[in-house]
């Protein structure tokens, strides 16, 4: 038996159905530019797939009484439950300038009975520098999932207060969500000595009921702590996993939710999302290919970025002295395109690894240091340090909501097409090795259950809503940030030409447009800058 603090709040809420709106606005005039993503090249199937594939069962699931979800593998509304949040000392060194307060939030393991017992979660506000800071806090909504949000503070440090997009004048809440970072249990394994099915059953073991760590446990957590805090409104800000986490609670529970800013969007309706990882994938590496095309000293270093990469896979995967193969290497790569740093060193790796120095290459996809680390995508490496990422917490949501609703045989047949269509087999044969290895390799072992249809309905909604890609993100395209505006009727996309998965403390025009945004959500922010973003310069040898 797992130990617990006393609850030392209670109060049961029940849940209020949503008013829903559709929203068929043109994105273009919100800063969505066509010379910056050509979503021709691979969209259109993209979203005639979704289209196809689960319109009906949407429909049918958004004529249900239930519409709104709160947790569990049924999909039944379910009441918050009794709760407590306390202040305690702050379980991290404090690394930033500003003041930090720290609490505890107790909450039911589960809503949906399977547990009665009740678990913590690690909060951290941090304090703005503003003299007369809004009564409005933004929550940070981390990704992964699995992803930390406490042992991280620090990466919101800035060296210009008043400049900062989310802390210029509110507050900044921070959750580590359950079964992650410094909240209790933790689902972290320990991926150096773990192989994922003893991780699974260790922690099944401890008492744990992997299938009670969800997505829609998840936003019922996160409105409980709006309670807890005694906030009326706050403003929610997402990046990947926790745009998908933002949209569900938006849509289970959107009391108190003032405005909307997501960051690589995820929404909960793109299930089955590794469906479409080929294509995303395919789709970034085009845009690292045009933007050097575009640069002639580029094109005249490395010639065309797709024969290059080609060249690269062949090259390692022929050398049976190469430390890394073929799917390695893409491997590397398709983390590095997370990080514009790195996007603009790929083609540099790529003649590296072709001309022999596959060390050379290695580090410079990785971005610092060398050595091969075990890859999971979309998270890196974890261990038992609360500062690391959970990969407990990843597979039971990636496991239960996702992986059980991919169609190997689909994949496999659109992979099929493309290599007719002359696309490079060892990359088609990389790519399809990071779809199959969830739901082949990981998830029969992970007793999760499966999630509810209903689960995947949109979020629906009339609050004003920010959604922020960039064209380099390989797991996140534009696409899906305009699947979810269909159903927010006060939705703008901003796709930045020079960014991938993270748009915010990346660019100024992009922190200015979130800025303006929090201001004042009830009034379009004006995105005109987004349109002159440009493709950065590639590194040249």
């Amino acid at each position: 038996m797992r130990l617990r603090r006393s609850v030392v709040l209670l109060l049961v809420l029940s849940l209020v159905a949503a008013a829903c709106d559709d929203f068929d606005d043109d994105f273009d005039d919100e800063g969505f530019s066509e010379e910056a993503f050509d979503e021709d090249d691979f969209d259109d199937d993209f979203d005639d797939d979704f289209d196809d594939d689960f319109d009906d069962d949407f429909d049918d699931a958004s004529d249900d009484d239930d519409a709104r979800l709160a947790g569990g593998s049924d999909g039944q509304v379910a009441e918050l439950g009794a709760f407590g949040f306390s202040w305690v000392d702050c379980p991290m060194d404090v690394e930033v300038e500003i003041d930090v307060d720290c609490g505890v939030l107790t909450v039911p393991e589960s809503r949906t009975g399977l547990s009665d017992d009740t678990i913590e979660l690690a909060v951290a506000v941090l304090r703005t520098p503003a003299a007369d800071p809004q009564d409005d806090p933004v929550v940070f909504l981390q990704g992964g999932p699995g992803g930390v949000s406490l042992a991280e503070h620090w990466s919101w440090q800035a060296e210009d207060w008043p400049d900062h997009p989310l802390l210029a004048q509110r507050d900044l809440i921070l959750v580590d969500q359950r079964g992650t970072g410094y909240s209790v249990p933790t689902l972290a394994c320990d991926d150096e000595r773990e192989e994922p099915e003893d991780c699974h059953d260790r922690l099944v073991g401890e008492g744990i009921p992997i299938g009670a760590y969800s997505t829609p446990e998840n936003a019922a957590d996160l409105a409980t702590l709006r309670l807890g805090l005694e906030l009326d409104e706050w403003n929610l800000f997402g990046a990947s996993y926790g745009t998908r986490l933002g949209l569900v609670l938006l849509r289970d529970h959107p009391e108190g939710v003032r405005s909307v800013a997501l960051d690589g969007v995820y929404p909960p309706n793109a299930v089955p999302a590794y469906e479409s990882y080929v294509v995303n994938a395919l789709g970034a590496i085009d845009a690292i290919a045009a933007a050097c095309a575009a640069q002639p000293a580029c094109t005249e270093a490395y010639g065309d970025v797709e024969v290059l990469l080609a060249e690269a896979l062949a090259t390692v995967a022929d050398d049976p002295g190469s430390p890394i193969d073929h799917i390695d290497l893409f491997d590397l790569m398709f983390e590095a395109m997370y990080d514009m740093d790195r996007v603009v060193d790929i083609p540099y790796a790529l003649l590296a690894a072709i001309e022999g120095d596959v060390d050379a290459a290695i580090d410079v996809l990785e971005g610092e240091g060398g050595g091969i680390r075990p890859l999971t995508r979309p998270v890196a490496a974890r261990s038992l340090d609360p500062g690391a990422d959970s990969s407990g917490a990843f597979h039971a949501i990636e496991c239960r909501e996702e992986h059980p609703f991919t169609d190997l045989d689909r994949v496999e047949a659109a992979v099929d097409e493309l290599a007719a269509a002359g696309v490079d087999a060892l990359l088609l044969e990389a790519l399809f090795s990071g779809v199959v290895q969830g739901p082949e390799f990981i998830c029969p072992a992970w007793d999760t259950g499966v999630a509810d249809v209903r689960e995947q309905q949109p979020a629906v909604s009339d609050v004003p809503t920010l959604l922020l890609s960039g064209v380099f993100d390989p797991i996140t395209p534009a696409s899906l940030a305009q699947l979810a505006a269909r159903d927010l009727t006060n939705a703008t996309v901003a796709v930045a030409a020079n960014l991938s998965h993270s748009t915010v403390l990346e660019d100024d025009c992009i922190d200015g447009v979130v800025a303006a945004f929090l201001d004042d959500p009830g009034i379009a922010p004006d995105v005109s800058c987004v349109a002159g973003l440009t493709a950065p310069g590639m590194t040249l040898p």
